[in-house]
C-alpha cells in the first residue's frame, strides 16, 4: 500500500486512464465482432 500512498492522485489518474482505454478497446473489438457477424 506504500506505493499507492506515494503515487497518490497520479496513480489514480493512470489507473482511470488505463481502465477507460481498456473499456474503449473492448467496445471497439466487440462492435467489430458484432458487425462482422
Amino acid at each position: 500500500m506504500r506505493i499507492c500512498a506515494v503515487t497518490g492522485p497520479i496513480g489514480w489518474g493512470l489507473g482511470a486512464a488505463y481502465l477507460l482505454t481498456s473499456a474503449a478497446a473492448g467496445g471497439m473489438i466487440g462492435y467489430g465482432a458484432a458487425t462482422l457477424d
